[in-house]
């Protein structure tokens, strides 16, 4: 019995020696930076992911709204077409719709106007005017040999307008993310439906 005592003794003794202690201790301190490191670039990766998807989820919102308003275009309304404005008439209601973008408050809104006034924003965080014009959010009015018609500087009229492109860049946590929508709008089918230009 004194025998199996001391066998179970020694096992439970019997442990780590100091220096496997010193060696798992090393290891650890050279590979917890590693892992800390690891961890927070996951976590960063998460973050802009998060932060693509919502700009993208928001410029979706904006071409399928954008682009249901343009199509149903009856007339536009002459004086109103700038880089920053348009404003135009629908055929489905009859309603006058307006869209401004707004540096100040770098946003893009726009009001619908048939008998009563609705205006809301379609999206924050809109650069408008940039040090860089490229990310410069605009209105581009197309011609009917599809030329900027601003940029060839012909004042954007109800008869020379053959389709809008809405250019609009979105900052979200300190990243440009750049989107267009190209809209031939339905108002050429109706004005015009054997001799359609393409």
């Amino acid at each position: 019995m004194v025998i199996k005592i001391n066998k179970i003794r020694k096992k439970i003794q019997s442990g780590f020696t100091m220096i496997e202690l010193i060696a798992a201790m090393v290891l650890v301190s050279i590979m917890a930076p590693t892992i800390g490191l690891l961890v927070q670039s996951i976590l960063r990766s998460m973050m802009v992911n998060n932060v693509m998807i919502q700009a993208t989820e928001d410029a979706a919102y904006v071409i399928r709204n954008f682009t249901k308003h343009i199509d149903g275009v009856k007339t536009f309304t002459d004086g109103s077409l700038t880089a920053t404005n348009l404003s135009f008439t629908s055929y489905a209601d009859d309603a006058t719709y307006s869209y401004q973008l707004r540096d100040g408050d770098r946003d893009l809104i726009y009001s619908r106007t048939d008998g009563t006034t609705e205006t809301g924003a379609l999206v924050n965080n809109v650069v408008v005017d940039s040090s860089d014009n490229d990310f410069d959010s605009k209105f581009i009015y197309r011609g009917h040999d599809n030329s900027d018609l601003i940029d060839s500087e012909v004042t954007p009229t109800n008869a020379n307008i053959k389709s809008i492109e809405l250019v609009f860049v979105l900052l979200k946590n300190k990243d440009t993310y750049k989107y267009n929508v190209y809209v031939l709008p339905d108002k050429e089918a109706h004005i015009n439906a054997t001799g359609l230009e393409i």
